[in-house]
């Protein structure tokens, strides 16, 4: 699971009221995906960690800390270290949190992406923005990120705070709830509660009449502005978390908790993964590090090649997932959650045709068929 726009917002929040003002102390890098910030206040020390892509929060876990750090967290330490964090924000309703940062007489924007691969980016204020460190350079359709470039927001749907009646629409899609995702950044699961509440079928393929979208609008409002915190675990395993209540978890033998801030919630709901067989910080000697780099170059190559070989054949297929990029996102989130409750091949390809009918699960894979 990763979390939402919607939840990051109450991240963004909550972090902003809880840290503003902080004094940033080391900067970790415990693996290759998992980072944790030490920041103090005049309520005490906290650690904030990072799991790139899934998700951001403080936490009271014990998280280790390498004995030496890597390049790019040096480079972190150097700007960084001492700064005062001015203010924690979320650009966009994007699943993104900008950290501004007064350090050494200079203003900073630490940029935490979590979506795709997931990212780390400082930017310098003072110079438009540019680049200053980056955790993985990437290269996107619209935007491109590498040292020494403006850093540029991804394009955004639609707040649902911000929704209007006429947003209300199939927009050219097959049913109503395709439509509002298509234009409103929202989680399915969100979006969903309001149908639910407003009495209204999801998979209704017409336009509503006036007043049953009106009401449809003041329930999704309501669902997202709601700010109660949950787990949902079932067979002692959390299985499930949201920012509001959602009813389909009424049923099914499902346990409820409760909790009074969002960050506390993701802390509970996140084991952060330790295991990651890369290594990171600095290795025991010149000749180990070598062996490291040879190793991952080979391996970059090779990835390279693959690459490549795939790229005419992704091309073809990317905008036709792009149209129906919130539906796959579903099954990724569905198949992750019925993988961790140890369901069978058989019983995912059977959840996954309720979505999308030629929808399968093989081999660890869901298997889409995409007509050009």
């Amino acid at each position: 699971m990763q979390l939402a726009d919607l939840e990051y917002f109450y991240v963004a929040k909550e972090m902003n009221g809880r840290f503003m003002g902080s004094r940033i102390g080391k900067i970790y890098q415990v693996t290759g995906r998992l980072f944790k910030i030490q920041v103090s206040n005049d309520d005490g020390k906290f650690t904030l960690i990072i799991q790139l892509p899934d998700y951001l929060t403080s936490t009271k876990r014990d998280i280790p800390s390498p004995e030496r750090p890597s390049n790019f967290i040096m480079a972190l330490r150097k700007r960084l270290a001492n700064g005062i964090i001015e203010s924690i924000e979320q650009p966009g309703f994007e699943r993104i949190i900008i950290f501004n940062i007064s350090s050494h007489g200079k203003h900073y924007r630490l940029v935490v992406e979590l979506f795709s691969h997931g990212n780390i980016i400082l930017c310098d204020s003072a110079r438009n923005n540019a680049i200053d460190v980056i955790y993985r350079k990437e290269s996107w359709r619209d935007r491109e990120l590498k040292r020494g470039v403006p850093y540029v927001l991804p394009p955004s749907k639609l707040s649902p705070f911000l929704i209007e009646p006429r947003h209300i629409s199939l927009n050219g899609k097959k049913t109503l709830m395709a439509g509002i995702l298509s234009q409103v950044s929202v989680a399915p699961k969100y979006l969903e509660e309001a149908f639910v509440r407003a009495g209204i079928d999801p998979h209704i393929g017409r336009e509503l009449h006036p007043e049953d979208r009106e009401r449809l609008l003041y329930m999704i409002k309501g669902v997202c502005a709601e700010g109660n915190y949950y787990t949902y675990s079932k067979d002692g395993k959390i299985v499930d978390y949201s920012v509001a209540h959602l009813t389909k978890y009424e049923s099914g033998g499902y346990e409820k908790a409760r909790y009074k801030s969002v960050l506390e919630m993701i802390d509970a709901a996140y084991e952060p993964v330790l295991s990651e067989e890369e290594e990171v910080g600095a290795a025991k000697g010149e000749d180990e590090k070598g062996r490291h780099r040879e190793a991952a170059m080979a391996k970059m190559k090779e990835r390279l090649a693959a690459l490549e070989a795939e790229e005419l054949r992704a091309r073809a297929s990317a905008m036709h997932i792009h149209k129906d990029y919130h539906k796959v996102e579903h099954m990724i989130g569905l198949v992750r959650q019925m993988r961790k409750q140890g369901k069978s091949e058989r019983e995912i390809s059977k959840a996954l045709s309720q979505i999308d009918k030629d929808a399968q699960y093989k081999n660890g894979m869901i298997i889409l068929r995409i007509r050009c």
